[in-house]
């Protein structure tokens, strides 16, 4: 990538505050590639040990940063075998009781088959977002921090490193992986996030999204926000060669429709359509491939005796290779959900590594979501906006029966579009930007 302007080492180093850190696989990746060119002394983060899933680490991701864990618990000996760096444990013992006090009472309501207070799950919530301030205000006293950004998944960072900018009046900026206040979330969360959002917003020195929607959406939900800039969800992943695509065929048989990623409630309406749509289709030789981390029972069950889908993993330095295979890329999205804004606005690490694919899109996804409307006005492939496994079909169908230089076409647009938005070294540099300027 392009040499960054990075300022003298006396500046102070920025502070990540984050729940779900790299290595972790899925969404911390991108925090991964947006950092991984900064100079290690100018930045830290402080995030979670217990979220951990050590079946799901990407060892190869770990940031050469400082990690300042907000809720380590235990001895160390598991953490000086699995992780390569020197991190700064914090521990309160006061919140500890606290944390456990909450607990029993909350395993006491559970056993009575009786529903936590939302008080009382706020309070744990709040409780949680006080070790992150400890643990941002302990690392201050050893090193000078020039400003905080905070980064919105569940909510304990986000308040907890607000308050520490706040208290220690730091510069602060946002960083919206996926909304906060409208997004699914446990009631005490819930409660905080309404409370906090409109108060930290405020607060801010500037805010950055992964896309336009995003900002269009908080644009009109806080009339008052004028720094909104938007960095992308970026990949590392070396893009198919646009020469390549003359390779690619809509009428190979069998016709092959790949899904990479997580499945869950964002995603299970969606996918309870593509599931119908492969009984309609087994006459048409079309395959379904699945290639998902720990799918649920839920999801094993919806495809058990379906003979046209396949359920595999790859890791994900061989997953790219075998997608391109593909015929179509599907990328789910759900109508009736709690969190519908949520759906509007999201922007998927899988998203990204698709348009790096060079295969065309599936979008099945309400119409107005930014996946639909990225994927229709970029030409990146097939849109099914209704929510019919008959339509999906048919939209295979037609696709199959397409001609075959317009179906290229969809895979260079990805390509294209890709290189143009989504590398790693572009979003790198704005993100550089934003929080320095």
């Amino acid at each position: 990538m392009k040499s960054l302007d990075y300022a003298a080492d006396d500046c102070g180093k920025t502070v990540f505050v984050c729940t779900w850190a790299p290595p972790m696989a899925g969404g911390p990746r991108n925090l991964y590639n947006h950092l991984k060119s900064w100079p290690a002394q100018r930045y830290a983060l402080v995030t979670s040990y217990l979220n951990f899933s050590w079946s799901v680490l990407e060892p190869s991701t770990w940031l050469p940063c400082d990690y300042v864990f907000f809720d380590y618990h235990g001895n160390a000996d598991r953490t000086v075998t699995k992780i390569k760096v020197d991190p700064l444990m914090i521990r309160y013992r006061l919140i500890d009781k606290l944390d456990a006090i909450l607990n029993r009472f909350g395993q006491l309501l559970n056993k009575l088959k009786m529903p936590k207070p939302n008080l009382i799950d706020s309070i744990y919530q709040f409780g949680r977002s006080c070790r992150v301030f400890f643990a941002c205000a302990k690392y201050s006293r050893s090193h000078k921090i020039s400003q905080v950004v905070i980064i919105s998944d569940m909510g304990w960072g986000f308040i907890g490193g607000f308050l520490f900018a706040w208290f220690y009046d730091k510069p602060l900026k946002i960083f919206l992986f996926d909304l906060y206040a409208d997004n699914y979330m446990l009631s005490g969360n819930k409660i905080l996030a309404q409370i906090f959002e409109p108060i930290i917003f405020k607060f801010a020195d500037g805010i950055i999204v992964t896309n336009e929607t995003t900002q269009s959406f908080l644009e009109k939900k806080y009339p008052y926000l004028d720094k909104i800039n938007v960095v992308r969800n970026s990949s590392d992943l070396e893009p198919k060669k646009l020469t390549d695509v003359e390779n690619y065929s809509n009428s190979k048989k069998p016709f092959i429709i790949s899904f990479a990623g997580h499945i869950y409630w964002p995603h299970m309406e969606s996918f309870k359509n593509l599931v119908e749509c492969m009984k309609l289709l087994e006459q048409d030789n079309v395959i379904l491939k699945m290639y998902v981390i720990n799918p649920s029972e839920e999801v094993k069950v919806l495809i058990k005796g379906v003979k046209n889908i396949v359920l595999d993993y790859l890791p994900r330095e061989q997953l790219t290779a075998e997608i391109q295979k593909s015929q179509l890329l599907f990328l789910p999205f759900s109508w009736n959900t709690q969190s519908p804004e949520i759906i509007r606005t999201a922007s998927p690490a899988k998203f990204t590594d698709y348009l790096a694919a060079g295969v065309p899109f599936l979008v099945h996804a309400p119409k107005d979501s930014f996946v639909c409307e990225f994927a229709e006005k970029k030409k990146l492939g097939i849109v099914v906006p209704e929510n019919s496994a008959i339509k999906l079909a048919d939209k295979v169908r037609d696709f199959m029966k397409l001609d075959q230089n317009q179906a290229q076409e969809y895979a260079r647009n990805c390509i294209r579009f890709f290189n143009e938005e989504f590398k790693v070294d572009i979003n790198s540099e704005r993100l550089w930007k934003f929080t320095n300027e």
